[in-house]
Parts: structure tokens; sequence; C-alpha cells
């Protein structure tokens, strides 16, 4: 599927996530490339939110574990 607006891609991402996107987290990971957005731009999207969410969960145990 090709998308051709920001907006239509966001909420696809969303759908997929299961959650709806703050803009600064959306802001570190929309798409670079000039729209259409395509299925590979949206699998990059989720791809790199799980690795932000992993990093984020991996820095807060190594700080309970510092304590």
């Amino acid at each position: 599927m090709e998308y051709t607006t920001w907006y239509e891609f966001k909420k696809e991402c969303e759908k997929r996530l299961g959650h709806s996107l703050l803009n600064s987290t959306w802001l570190k990971v929309k798409p670079i490339d000039h729209l259409p957005w395509d299925e590979a731009d949206a699998e990059t999207v989720i791809s790199t939110i799980a690795n932000l969410r992993a990093a984020a969960q991996h820095a807060e145990m190594e700080a309970v574990e510092r304590r």
C-alpha cells in the first residue's frame, strides 16, 4: 500500500502498534523521504519505536539497579 498523506500513514502505524503516537515520538521516527510512503516505511517506523521502547526500558532497569 502507498500512503500519500502523513496523517493516513501515522494512523496506520498507530493501528498496528495498538496505541497513539505522541508528537515527540512521531517526530523522531517519521520517514525522512518525501511522500508517498509505503509498507517498508511503516515497518521501519514500527521497528524504530520498538527499539526506542527497549532502550528506554533498559535505561530504566539500569537506573533501578544503581539505587
